[in-house]
C-alpha cells in the first residue's frame, strides 16, 4: 500500500547490495595488498644492503645482507647469504667466519667447527678467526683448546682488549 510493487522494492535492494558488496571487496582487496610491513621494508640498513645485491651479486654484497639479516634476528636468511658468499668465494674469510659464527649461536657446534677451522686455514693469522675458534671450543667444553685459540687470538691482534679478555675470563672459569 502507498509504495512501489514489490519486484520494484527487490531491484534496487539487489543493485543496492551489489554496489555495497563490491565497495567492501575493493577495500578488503586493498587492505590485503598493503598488509604489514615486512622487517626489509622496515628496515632501512637491511634495505639498502638489499638493493645493492640487487645491483649484482658479489660476496661483499652478500655479506653485507647476511650481516644486516643477523642484526634483526632472521638468521636462516643471514645462513643463507653467508652461504652465497661462500659459492662465490670458498675462500672468504668473512663469510666462513661469519656463519660460524651464526651457527654457534643457534648451538650448532659441529658445523660451527668445521666453519671455524676452514677460516682458520684460510687465515692462520687472522685474530678473529682464531677468537670465533676459541669462543666455539669453549662451548664445547674443550678450555685447554679453547685456551691456546684466545692466547693465540690476542698474540695475532698486538694484545687487543678483546683478546685479552677472553684470556683472562676462561682462565678464571675454565682452569686448566
Amino acid at each position: 500500500m502507498g509504495g512501489p510493487p514489490a519486484d520494484a522494492q527487490t531491484a534496487a535492494s539487489a543493485a543496492d547490495w551489489d554496489r555495497a558488496k563490491q565497495e567492501a571487496l575493493a577495500v578488503r582487496a586493498a587492505q590485503k595488498a598493503a598488509g604489514p610491513k615486512s622487517i626489509e621494508e622496515l628496515d632501512p640498513a637491511l634495505r639498502q644492503a638489499l638493493t645493492d645485491l640487487g645491483t649484482g651479486q658479489s660476496v661483499g654484497r652478500h655479506l653485507a645482507v647476511a650481516e644486516q639479516y643477523k642484526r634483526v634476528g632472521v638468521r636462516d636468511l643471514a645462513f643463507e647469504h653467508y652461504s652465497k658468499a661462500l659459492t662465490l668465494n670458498p675462500k672468504s674469510v668473512s663469510a666462513l667466519d661469519g656463519r660460524a659464527r651464526l651457527l654457534r649461536d643457534v648451538g650448532l657446534m659441529n658445523m660451527a667447527l668445521g666453519d671455524a677451522h676452514r677460516a682458520r686455514f684460510v687465515a692462520p693469522a687472522s685474530a678473529e678467526a682464531r677468537n670465533t675458534l676459541g669462543t666455539i671450543l669453549e662451548k664445547l667444553g674443550q678450555c685447554r683448546e679453547a685456551s691456546a685459540a684466545y692466547r693465540e687470538a690476542a698474540r695475532l691482534s698486538g694484545g687487543a682488549e678483546w683478546a685479552e679478555h677472553n684470556v683472562t675470563r676462561l682462565s678464571a672459569s675454565c682452569p686448566g
